[in-house]
């Protein structure tokens, strides 16, 4: 579900390690844009950025909360990219 309260929206996400293996040094990284340009003034942030591991089959949920004090219109997109340090993987 998400919450906007005070210009701020916040979206729960959810990590899912469905491998056989661990997954070790997770980061994730955020980043919004217009028309294909990062827009810089939209403040992004990840209730958890670092996750030092995820086992198999185990989901985690983390929040990524959006600032909003804009007067921008129209459509943005909302990039989101995690890396995993062991074994060595990034999707976004």
């Amino acid at each position: 579900m998400l919450d906007i309260q005070n210009g701020k929206l916040v979206i729960p996400l959810y990590l899912q390690n469905s491998g056989g293996f661990v997954l070790n040094e997770i980061w994730l990284y955020s980043s919004v844009t217009q028309n294909g340009s990062e827009i810089k003034n939209i403040t992004t942030l990840f209730s958890q950025n670092n996750i030092s591991k995820l086992a198999s089959n185990q989901t985690m949920e983390v929040n990524l909360s959006i600032e909003l004090n804009t007067n921008i219109t129209g459509s943005i997109e909302i990039n989101i990219n995690a890396s995993v340090k062991d074994p060595k993987y990034f999707d976004w």
